[in-house]
């Protein structure tokens, strides 16, 4: 099945969905409504690619469009976080994209995201929005029918969104939802070619409460939060594998080794400076397979800096890497790294983490990790 027949099934379940009685809702007790506080939110954009490498150039000349819906859960402060950053809002997102490039094909995304207030009144509010999830394309790269498409090498992409939108109530059940927002798909390096695809988008949405229900926001801070300054060592351990470009190995594996200090910075945020080691065989084999590197080191060592954000056991990890040693190869020396961590208890974590030079992704690390 096409997603052009995909879509008008889609859109037909969307225009359903609205077009359900919702007024059972509305009858959930003050007690209940704390956890039945949703929304349902349809949306229509426009926009463009953006044109991050010289080679994207015939990729970019499209006025991709999407039609997405979603489905939102209000906080109101039974999570210490929720309290912390105020009350903030999460949410599903199903999205269908026409890229407007017979080369690119068409896409369905499943996000999931967070929407933070910036601006929060009775009648207006700001939020921004951080989601991350899978892709679907219809038509990725194919060396032989398709070899045009360097943005998308495989059918399943790891898919991330910001988003900056304005709320406006027009009724006690209804809201209108124009915003700005920047979605990036990419296969983390696990198949070649891969530069991944930037689209910036313009959007206007209609929100509908699903009960007029509207419990008290709890301002009581229960848990004990590690306090500002603490200092603590986390170690990770990673690995996955990465795609080379004209080899019968991809993909090749690898394995990354994390060690850095991380002090508090007050309840939400941590600092974090330490060492990178990279043991990464498609690394060796692209030199390898290029004369003027044959036979160099290809182990890499790196120097980092970087943030966590945290969520009562969920953290998201940004951190800026340098190469301190570094022999050959086309990367530049200054690379990033971006992360979801979720810890098991007070010590040990699971984490996945992109890797990337200056908005191209590089690998994608799948691993556990210990805090003492």
């Amino acid at each position: 099945m096409k997603f052009s027949q995909l879509y008008y099934i889609y859109s037909f379940a969307i225009i359903s969905l609205f077009a359900v009685n919702f007024k059972g809702f509305a009858q959930t007790p003050d007690s209940e409504a704390i956890h039945n506080s949703y929304s349902l939110q349809l949306n229509a954009a426009r926009g463009f690619i953006l044109r991050h490498s010289d080679r994207m150039g015939h990729l970019v000349q499209g006025r991709p469009w999407s039609i997405e819906s979603s489905i939102i859960r209000h906080t109101y402060g039974e999570k210490d976080w929720q309290i912390l950053y105020n009350y903030p809002d999460i949410g599903f997102s199903l999205t269908y994209y026409d890229l407007d490039e017979p080369i690119l094909g068409e896409m369905i995304s499943a996000l999931a995201f967070i929407d933070f207030y910036l601006l929060r009144s009775e009648r207006q509010q700001i939020t921004f929005r951080l989601g991350t999830g899978l892709g679907y394309a219809n038509h990725p790269y194919d060396p032989e029918t398709n070899n045009r498409n360097i943005a998308i090498s495989s059918a399943i992409s790891f898919g991330l969104q910001t988003q900056l939108a304005y709320e406006f109530n027009i009724s006690e059940s209804w809201s209108v939802l124009p915003a700005v927002r920047l979605t990036h798909f990419s296969n983390g390096g696990l198949k070649l070619p891969n530069s991944g695809i930037n689209i910036v988008q313009y959007s206007l949405g209609f929100r509908h409460h699903l009960t007029n229900v509207r419990p008290e926001y709890s301002s009581d801070i229960s848990s004990e939060f590690t306090k500002s300054g603490a200092v603590h060592w986390h170690t990770f351990v990673g690995g996955g594998v990465k795609g080379v470009e004209n080899s019968e190995n991809s993909p090749l594996g690898f394995v990354n080794v994390s060690s850095y200090a991380a002090v508090q910075v007050g309840r939400k945020s941590s600092l974090n400076l330490g060492m990178d080691g990279f043991y990464n065989r498609a690394y060796q084999h692209n030199l390898e397979n290029t004369p003027e590197t044959a036979g160099t080191d290809f182990r890499r060592i790196g120097l980092i800096a970087g943030h966590e954000l945290q969520f009562s056991n969920f953290s998201i990890l940004t951190q800026m890497g340098y190469y301190l040693y570094k022999k050959g190869g086309n990367h530049p020396d200054i690379y990033q790294r971006y992360g979801l961590k979720y810890y098991l208890n007070s010590k040990l974590f699971v984490a996945t983490q992109m890797k990337a030079h200056f908005g191209r992704a590089d690998l994608v690390e799948w691993g556990i990790g210990i805090r003492l």
